[in-house]
């Protein structure tokens, strides 16, 4: 989603530092340490890696819409945004995973 909020709506003092976790800063420069990572996901995405990725989880998943989760998309509705598309799909025994196509 694409769509700018309105300008009464948008928090420009605010970092996106102020609200990162702990766990999630000491995950990123973890990350960052390690040599060249950037540019090997940087060319795995070049070469459509994850978009591939991604079709061959949504190919073997079930969509979901308003039938099946009429909470999450009223309460989207309410806040005036799209509901996420949403897919499922098994992993194992009794196992799932929920999938979020992104665009």
């Amino acid at each position: 989603m694409s769509e700018s909020l309105p300008e009464d709506q948008r928090l420009a003092e605010l970092s996106s530092k102020a609200y990162e976790h702990p766990a999630d800063r000491a995950a990123t420069a973890a990350l960052q340490s390690v040599p060249m990572l950037d540019q090997v996901v940087r060319k795995l995405i070049e070469f459509g890696y994850e978009r591939a990725l991604r079709q061959v989880f949504l190919a073997g998943s079930v969509k979901l819409g308003s039938d099946q989760l009429p909470e999450v998309c009223a309460a989207a509705g309410s806040r005036r945004v799209r509901p996420p598309g949403l897919g499922l799909r098994g992993v194992g025994a009794g196992l799932g995973q929920a999938l979020a196509p992104a665009g």
